[in-house]
């Protein structure tokens, strides 16, 4: 599931660089090049400029429209990208079909019978990412609750609204993700975000005006994608801006969804540790008294938190020590074990924790 934040975040910052470009581009037209020319290289800025300059409204247009469908694009694989995820680790994590959150078992019919409509649209077939007989056979072994159920992802990804907002919480409320938009700009990384926008607006702040720069793009996207002239162009300052909110955006539905999946790991997979003896390095070592319980480095280590937003959070165990000593491997004691845990996320003494192990599965999931 990271590898689709990440993949989301690097073409960011690829159309990032490229509007950077346009900048640099800008500013090479607007030079005061000298009348006498005497290079080549003089005489090849100036006939750049010349034609750049013939068709320079023309060619902002189209660089502000190819930006703008981009940025969307982007927003929305990531958002299909990222249920998809989600539905492919809960199929791994639990057991059976019947113990799915009850948002899904109640939705995955309906939208099953809906999605097989459209199963030959050129997206899916042009993929090949799912056929009929396919898609039958996967709500089969649902229906039937095998032990091997196959719960296929494509009908809850499939949309036909454009992923405003409103319409990004109602697919994530299909699949048992609550209240995403609401979490979201509570998030750490959103608040930061925010809190740099406007420090007085933090604590007052509702999702519809918090992300109401997301409604605007998808309205400029149907804009430049139904042949419309924009009543005005976004100068490449507004439209970096516009990047830097779908980096925050992305992180923090990444983080939101990711904590929905851990309640899951906890209960399925989880084996618990209880609370910390002691927290160092600003919550980055945990001190934990462990029983009965062998600990790698490598293994998942999870947090029960006390909110709403992110109830649970979880990194890989990157050390082990017991007494200022380093192990890759600490083995199970009945009388139990003091262990100081490094991990990569902030630990609080108000957390629970569990462990999770490394298994070969688990590297089908990331």
């Amino acid at each position: 599931m990271e590898n689709t934040h990440l993949y989301f975040k690097k073409r960011l910052d690829d159309l990032r660089h490229y509007i950077h470009g346009l900048e640099l581009e800008s500013r090479l037209i607007s030079l005061k090049v000298s009348k006498n020319l005497q290079t080549e290289c003089e005489s090849l800025v100036s006939a750049y400029q010349e034609h750049i300059l013939e068709a320079r409204k023309k060619k902002r247009q189209f660089d502000y429209n190819s930006i703008i469908v981009s940025l969307y694009g982007f927003l929305e694989q990531f958002i299909e990208s990222l249920i998809e995820s989600y539905l492919k680790q809960l199929n791994i994590i639990i057991p059976l079909y019947a113990k799915l959150p009850e948002d899904i078992t109640k939705n995955h019919i309906d939208l099953s019978v809906e999605f097989i409509k459209h199963i030959d649209e050129l997206k899916y077939k042009e993929k090949e990412l799912v056929t009929k007989k396919q898609l039958i056979s996967d709500l089969h072994s649902c229906i039937s609750d095998s032990a091997k159920y196959r719960l296929n992802p494509y009908p809850f990804v499939h949309h036909t609204a454009n992923f405003r907002p409103e319409v990004i919480a109602r697919s994530f409320a299909s699949i048992g993700v609550r209240n995403v938009s609401g979490r979201v700009i509570k998030c750490p990384v959103f608040t930061r975000y925010l809190k740099e926008k406007d420090p007085g607006s933090v604590d007052h702040t509702e999702p519809k005006e918090a992300l109401s720069d997301l409604n605007d793009l998808v309205r400029r996207r149907n804009e430049v994608a139904h042949g419309e002239v924009p009543d005005e162009l976004l100068d490449n300052g507004i439209l970096l801006d516009y990047i830097g909110l779908l980096e925050i955006y992305g992180k923090a539905l990444y983080e939101v969804v990711y904590s929905d999946i851990l309640k899951y790991e906890v209960k399925y997979n989880g084996t618990e540790l209880g609370p910390a003896i002691g927290i160092y390095k600003k919550g980055k070592i945990i001190g934990i008294s462990v029983k009965n319980t062998d600990i790698k480095v490598g293994d998942l280590l999870i947090a029960k938190t006390t909110n709403d937003i992110l109830p649970y959070m979880a990194g890989k165990i990157e050390e082990l020590q017991v007494n200022k000593d380093s192990f890759k491997e600490v083995p199970a004691s009945s009388s139990g074990t003091d262990i100081g845990i490094r991990v990569s996320f902030r630990a609080k003494e108000n957390h629970t924790f569990f462990l999770v192990r490394k298994t070969d599965k688990r590297k089908t999931m990331s």
